[in-house]
């Protein structure tokens, strides 16, 4: 989705709401779903910080290793394609600067460089794997650490011409200023890459897309279109 020039929020402190979310009972446990948008919403008491805990990546906690992840998104296929290959086929040019939010383990900073962006910031929120990370996504890569959007404060607006975040709006508690951030710092007429899972009317609904524990939202594309174009984006395309 690209960025529109003019923002239409006079107050940038203005949370995102777009749909008052009228929640009900459904099928799917912890969850309630919203009879106005379609959007699931976790019912679970959530800890946000609970998915950046300093062990996320190890087998104890029940999550893969980075070397895993990264198989994942560089080795794995989905439909004849990895999810780094589906991502890079989805921008739209080349050039300017990139910011991938979520960046571990850094396998995309380096093909976004390797594809002309220039120059290239990661942001993840555990420094230990500032190494691993480093060394994955190059020497050219910059990285932050720390929480998005609060860690991109300092940075002036419009510094990007493409911004991506995978696998992780759906653990964003306040989805408004992740999107007023993500509008701020891109560039007119910058592209956003957003990949989260979804649901849409008459499709079946696919259960690994419910974690109640971390997944907040399993949005709907109705509420994800509605709130992109509340925060100003245009262009809007969804693909799977």
């Amino acid at each position: 989705m690209r960025r529109k020039a003019a923002p239409i929020a006079e107050d940038p402190r203005t949370p995102i709401i777009p749909c008052a979310h009228n929640l009900g009972p459904c099928s799917v446990q912890d969850y309630q779903i919203c009879t106005l948008c379609g959007t699931y919403v976790s019912m679970a008491p959530v800890d946000p910080a609970a998915i950046y805990e300093r062990d996320y990546w190890t087998h104890e906690n029940g999550r893969s290793t980075i070397s895993e992840q990264s198989f994942n998104v560089d080795n794995h296929r989905e439909c004849g394609v990895t999810k780094n290959e589906y991502v890079m086929g989805q921008i739209e040019g080349a050039g300017g600067g990139a910011l991938e939010i979520a960046c571990a383990p850094g396998n995309l900073l380096r093909r976004l460089h390797d594809a002309g962006f220039t120059p290239v910031f990661g942001i993840d929120v555990d420094r230990s794997y500032r190494e691993y990370i480093q060394e994955t996504a190059g020497p050219e890569a910059h990285l932050m650490f720390g929480y998005f959007p609060e860690v991109t404060a300092r940075i002036n607006p419009g510094s990007f011409s493409l911004i991506v975040a995978l696998d992780l709006f759906e653990h964003i508690h306040d989805p408004g200023p992740f999107l007023t951030e993500c509008k701020r710092l891109l560039k007119d007429g910058g592209q956003l890459l957003l990949m989260l899972p979804m649901v849409s009317p008459g499709e079946e609904v696919t259960e690994r897309f419910f974690c109640p524990a971390e997944h907040v939202y399993v949005h709907s594309v109705k509420h994800v279109t509605m709130m992109l174009e509340w925060a100003g984006f245009e262009a809007i395309k969804f693909g799977r």
